[in-house]
């Protein structure tokens, strides 16, 4: 049975984030503040793995190679985040 869950990011221009190697991320959305990730996944046995993210602000460059994953506010600023390889 896949089940849902949440990791959430810093707010800085290359990250790390470990889930599971199925995994699939759903969205990307503010919670409290924070930009976080939903991601589905059907075994959180499985070994996790390293996923790059980048965070760009309006008029930054965008990641080459990277996958768009959403757009969130956060009160006057608008960051774009992508998955990207490590």
């Amino acid at each position: 049975m896949k089940v849902i869950y949440k990791q959430t990011l810093v707010l800085v221009e290359r990250q790390r984030v470990a889930i599971p190697r199925e995994a699939r991320i759903l969205c990307v959305q503010v919670q409290r503040e924070d930009i976080c990730i939903w991601y589905e996944t059907d075994d959180l046995e499985k070994a996790n793995y390293d996923r790059g993210i980048a965070i760009a602000g309006t008029g930054h460059k965008v990641p080459g190679g990277s996958v768009y994953l959403g757009t969130v506010q956060i009160g006057a600023f608008v960051w774009h985040v992508y998955e990207v390889a490590l």
